[in-house]
């Protein structure tokens, strides 16, 4: 009997595993984490994983507006919007390469290690933009020219 090359595809998908309904389960499905658990596991948190996209939007919008506006006292709140939005991005982001790279049984102090180094990163930015000049204008530190030494 020969199988037309509609009804193939068809059969086919019909015999893979996990697939008889025509989509696949998403891990964020598996199981739900609440509270600190969603933090620690951040990339199987549906709003953990919705805050991480806020967040990722957040830093596209943020950077030109605040390449833009520095070095003026505009720029003042979108350096701090920038100190929290990237290390969420950071601690989501990291939860999923942990997720993938990681066997389960030791993924925990690996996942305790990633929440402080988030914790470390936020910090650390917070002192940038208390203290120092900003996330932007040390950013764009880089960038500039360095003075020049007059020789003596």
């Amino acid at each position: 009997m020969m199988m037309s090359r509609l009804t193939a595809p068809r059969r086919m998908m019909m015999q893979t595993r996990g697939f008889r309904q025509g989509k696949t389960l998403k891990f964020t499905e598996n199981k739900q984490h609440h509270g600190v658990e969603a933090v620690l596991y951040a990339d199987n948190s549906k709003p953990m994983m919705l805050v991480g996209k806020i967040a990722s939007a957040g830093i596209l919008g943020l950077i030109p507006v605040a390449l833009a506006l520095s070095p003026s006292a505009l720029n003042t709140p979108v350096d701090y919007a920038l100190g929290v939005l990237i290390p969420v991005h950071a601690h989501v982001s990291m939860n999923a390469v942990l997720s993938d790279y990681i066997p389960k049984v030791h993924q925990l102090p690996f996942r305790l290690s990633a929440l402080a180094g988030s914790a470390a990163f936020f910090l650390g930015l917070l002192v940038v933009n208390v203290n120092g000049v900003g996330i932007t204008e040390s950013v764009k530190t880089i960038w500039r020219e360095a003075p020049k030494k007059e020789a003596h």
